[in-house]
């Protein structure tokens, strides 16, 4: 089975931005925003760029280029059409992970930290400069190594700015000289106590360096002696930008609580004195200078303006409020629970351009959502179950809102009854016979705490974290009569069952970090755990669709197991949205995804028979036939790339489980091919049987399967 991108929408994530002119470049896990700022008022999306991989929240620019890092590559953006910004070429990181970039001006460079080492606080880390002079062929000139984990770099007064950190030794912020960007030099550092403060940002101004200092504020220093020389401590500061003859420095308020801007006069700056405040903003964490205005990075866009330091005033805001948590389909339209968005109506007759309609404001938070009869019902924190009516889904309309005593944690609609999971309310239950007036008949007092249900004609199937403490169970309820309900079983599972699906006498529960627990429920009285399917992350929702079950697995997107045989339901696909993947639907061969920070609409291809080749994707990135197959000793496994880059090749056994990995390096572009001897990681043999081989790279993933003859 194959999956290919089709579309995406609600794209959402905002964190670090960056200002060139009257454009702002924002980061988000898919990619790229860019917002026309020429109007500050009215901020204006004028364009996205889909870029594979997860881009979370290191950006930088120069005049002519936009510098993407994610954990494994970094990607060079050409933005001489400011508005219209075109993926140029990709620079791979060796090592652990990239964890910051800043552009270097006069050269088309970029400084991107990288860490070789994954303990916190205890890493080692160095600094690569990547020459894009052609943005197409990124080339690394240079670098300089790091004192300890880099958290952040920051290009200040023609000098690199590092954000370093070590277990005991603390943390302190190096200045370099990048005069030669091939040969970074230190000219400087200042160094500080852990855990008294954590530096966060910095910048040189006026012949002083201002240190964001997180809870110890901001920290001024001589760039002669290289101490500190005057401090500001009423914010937990997390970032700072030197303008004119005063600082601006955002964070939150020491004793108020609030976001803000404090401008501060650094005259003397042995004695910041605040001149200026900017309060009740949401969650700035960056602040960048241009002109009269100051570009705040976070949840939102905030543009402030500061033609008038004492008095700044928020001129502008731009937000994607949307966090696709759940979502329902009837017909070509999906019902979004977007978080702070409501319900976003989208429509997916299109998958290619799955185009959003309208939305339904709400009082607070969307969370699940379920689907009855043109009806969605929402649940909502502090706000109970909202009942929209989406018959007409360019005019959604809410019937009314139900009371609930908490906040609703799994939802289900069928044969007439909606089933509300209500953490240690229990379970609710409502007759559905007038869907925009649901009567409750029954409710049934768990001993833990009640998250996912499903049900089918004669029972209800509940995830509960049971009364015992750090035990979780599977409870099996019956209707006694029309509005009594009771337990006929339980089994005990060994996580927490997030998401609840039912079929042919097997419960499928999403368990959080033990993957999906397989238990059998043809006895009702005496459920047992029969397997279980391992999984690459939290498995947080299920869907069971025709003979398919599909995982929502967060970080590590999207599993498919076929049911055929449903004592060993055997993973037939998966792929790695951009996103974190956490509900999913399935019509036909479109599955649309609640990716959190977008909506992801995917195209799902399925194969029948080992010796059926693998359709192809598109000719620069293919997964060809194993030969031979079947295989006693050995196979070949060949795969095209259309561009250089890391590829990753594991073989999986037939319940989902890892068996070895057979690449894991970086690639030319072209064709290659690896062999796999039928064996473990360890070293011993496989039994025969049915294996899956999956091949990662750029952003993409496709999966074919083989078989092992001994």
């Amino acid at each position: 089975m194959e999956f290919a991108y089709s579309g995406s929408t609600l794209w959402a994530g905002l964190n670090e931005i960056s200002v060139q002119g009257d454009y702002v470049y924002c980061v988000v896990p898919y990619g790229l925003l860019v917002l026309d700022v020429s109007d500050p008022a009215a901020p204006v999306l004028t364009d996205r760029l889909l870029l594979p991989g997860q881009f979370w929240d290191h950006i930088a620019s120069s005049d002519q280029l936009v510098f993407l890092l994610s954990e494994r590559i970094l990607q060079v953006i050409d933005i001489s059409s400011p508005s219209n910004p075109v993926a140029a070429g990709v620079y791979y990181i060796w090592g652990t992970a990239g964890t910051s970039v800043a552009a270097v001006p006069g050269c088309s460079c970029a400084a991107v930290a990288i860490s070789t080492s994954v303990l916190e606080y205890d890493c080692n880390a160095y600094v690569q400069v990547v020459n894009a002079t052609d943005p197409w062929l990124p080339v690394p000139i240079g670098g300089i190594s790091g004192w300890g984990c880099i958290e952040r770099l920051t290009l200040s007064s023609g000098y690199l700015l590092t954000s370093e950190s070590a277990s005991p030794d603390g943390s302190w912020m190096r200045v370099l000289s990048i005069a030669n960007p091939a040969i970074p030099e230190q000219v400087g550092i200042y160094s500080t106590d852990f855990p008294s403060g954590f530096v966060s940002n910095g910048d040189l101004f006026g012949g002083h360096l201002y240190v964001a200092y997180g809870m110890a504020g901001l920290i001024v220093v001589d760039t002669v002696s290289w101490d500190s020389v005057g401090a500001y401590d009423s914010l937990f500061a997390s970032d700072v930008q030197g303008f004119g003859d005063d600082v601006f420095v955002v964070g939150s308020g020491q004793t108020s609580n609030t976001n803000q801007m404090v401008v501060l006069s650094v005259a003397d700056p042995r004695n910041p004195v605040p001149i200026g405040l900017l309060d009740s903003l949401t969650g700035p964490r960056t602040i960048q200078i241009v002109g009269s205005r100051a570009y705040l990075g976070g949840e939102r866009v905030q543009i402030a303006d500061i033609t008038e330091p004492t008095a700044p005033v928020l001129a502008g805001v731009y937000e994607a409020p949307w966090k696709s948590r759940a979502l329902v389909r009837d017909g070509d339209v999906v019902a979004v629970a977007a978080d702070a968005g409501g319900l976003q109506l989208v429509d997916v007759s299109d998958p290619s351009n799955p185009a959003p309609l309208t939305a339904v404001e709400m009082d607070s938070l969307a969370g699940s959502a379920v689907l009855w009869n043109h009806h969605v019902y929402v649940s909502v924190w502090d706000a109970g179950l909202y009942v929209v009516d989406i018959s007409d889904p360019s005019q959604p309309l809410v019937d009314t809102v139900i009371a609930l005593p908490t906040l609703a944690q799994g939802l289900w609609a069928a044969f007439g009854r909606l089933y509300v999971a209500l953490g240690y309310h229990g379970l609710y239950v409502f007759d559905l016979t007038a869907p925009n007036r649901p009567t409750q008949v029954s409710h049934w007092d768990s001993p833990g705490y009640a998250r996912g249900v499903a049900a089918d004609a004669e029972y209800i199937y509940l995830g509960d974290r049971g009364g015992v403490p750090s035990e979780f169970d599977l409870r099996i309820l019956e209707w006694s009569d029309s509005s009594t309900i009771s337990e006929v079983g339980n089994v005990v599972v060994p996580g927490y069952p997030m998401d609840v699906g039912v079929y042919n006498g097997k419960a499928y529960l999403a368990c959080y970090n033990d993957g999906v627990q397989v238990v059998d429920v043809t006895v009702p009285s005496t459920p047992f755990i029969s397997g279980s399917l391992p999984a690459p992350d939290w498995s947080v929702g299920v869907l069971i669709s025709g003979e398919y079950l599909l995982v929502a697995q967060y970080r590590a997107g999207i599993q498919v197991f076929q049911l055929s045989d449903t004592a060993t339901p055997v993973l037939v696909g998966a792929y790695d949205t951009p996103g974190l993947a956490v509900d999913l639907s399935r019509d036909g061969s479109d599955v649309v995804v609640a990716d959190y920070y977008g909506l992801l609409t995917l195209k799902m291809s399925v194969l029948t028979g080992v010796d059926e080749p693998t359709p192809s994707l598109p000719e620069v990135f293919s997964l060809g036939d194993n030969f031979p197959n079947p295989f006693n000793a050995g196979t070949m496994i060949h795969f095209t790339l259309g561009l250089p880059g890391v590829a990753n090749l594991k073989v999986y056994n037939a319940l989902g489980q890892l068996v070895t990995v057979l690449a894991d390096d970086s690639f030319p572009a072209g064709q290659h091919e690896v062999q796999w001897d039928g064996r473990f990681a360890d070293g011993h043999e496989a039994p025969s049987g049915v294996y899956f081989y999956r091949l990662f790279a750029d952003g993409r993933s496709v999966t074919a399967k083989m078989l092992l003859l001994r």
